[in-house]
């Protein structure tokens, strides 16, 4: 990889570096029987979650629900288990190879927790330039993540696990890349048409290479 590649790099978090399905499900089903619903299985779940999540939740609560309560419930209820997820296995590996070479890092993600999430996963370093996280609708956002910290859409890419990463990137201009290693299968993914699809993150690294 060029050292003086000027390529950035955007991720996604649940799916792309945390393998949190389970503690996610968990936390909705909780609230799901709050309002009496039934809970969903791992398969139920990853068949039907979309983002944004309020997309989700009303599918299955039904219009009533409000974006506002549903983020202080989910917050509350994954702080009080103290959910553990784990890194998604080679993770790290990758994104010391690309700190390495000079690649600038950031996340967008929905998730509430990434911050603490990502000083329990690196207490040794700081790959990201900066966490933009709990926030319901990405393409809200990554025009103000591209201008406020000088990423080049031409030079930037999105690598994300579900459809809405991708839609997020190509509503910037940036270059995405789906994988699989998270909430949606490749097969939905590549209905989206990311620019890439890959099913491990050590595939990226080739592809930022240029």
């Amino acid at each position: 990889m060029n050292k003086q590649s000027k390529n950035n790099l955007i991720f996604d978090w649940s799916g792309v570096i945390s393998n949190d399905i389970e503690p996610v499900l968990k936390t909705y089903n909780l609230i799901f029987a709050k309002y009496g619903a039934p809970p969903l299985t791992y398969e139920e779940f990853k068949n039907r979650f979309v983002l944004p999540y309020e997309i989700f939740c009303k599918d299955i609560l039904g219009d009533c629900i409000q974006l506002d309560i549903l983020r202080d419930e989910f917050r509350q209820i994954y702080t009080r288990l103290n959910l553990a997820p784990k890194l998604i296995p080679g993770v790290e590996d990758i994104l010391l190879e690309l700190h390495k070479n000079n690649i600038k890092m950031t996340v967008l993600s929905s998730h509430s927790f990434v911050s603490r999430e990502a000083e329990a996963y690196f207490p040794e370093t700081n790959f990201f330039e900066k966490i933009y996280e709990d926030i319901p609708d990405k393409t809200h956002c990554i025009d103000r993540l591209l201008t406020e910290l000088n990423f080049n859409p031409n030079s930037t890419f999105y690598v994300g696990d579900m459809t809405h990463d991708i839609d997020t990137g190509k509503s910037a201009g940036v270059k995405t890349i789906a994988i699989t290693t998270g909430y949606q299968s490749r097969e939905i993914l590549r209905n989206a048409n990311p620019d890439y699809i890959v099913d491990d993150i050590s595939q990226i690294l080739c592809i930022v290479a240029d």
